[in-house]
């Protein structure tokens, strides 16, 4: 399920409308519409007020089903990875997996 889908169903859930939401979570009633349409995702601090909102974990919003979640940010910045994106597999020096990868906008 994309992300407008996933959030259109939540807030069809709690009966409230898009400006509701917008007004909930301090947003712009443009920002939820479009997060909904999936023009847009939403910034990192979107996705955290979204996730307390509608009781979600960051990976159930961002459709995460499974496998391995590898958190770049907590490794030293001298790290050196290659992507390969024909199979989504990730090498990180030497250590080797499958992982479902997503590109998200800070």
């Amino acid at each position: 399920m994309k992300i407008g889908q996933l959030l259109r169903t939540k807030r069809k859930e709690k009966k409230l409308t898009i400006q509701e939401v917008a007004t909930q979570l301090n947003v712009s009633y443009g920002a939820v519409a479009e997060w909904e349409r999936d023009m847009i995702e939403p910034r990192a601090d979107a996705r955290e007020k979204l996730c307390n909102f509608y009781g979600l974990s960051e990976k159930e919003l961002l459709g995460f089903t499974g496998g391995k979640v590898l958190d770049i940010s907590t490794l030293p910045r001298t790290t050196v990875f290659t992507l390969d994106y024909d199979s989504d597999e990730i090498t990180i020096k030497g250590l080797k997996g499958k992982y479902q990868v997503k590109i998200i906008p800070l």
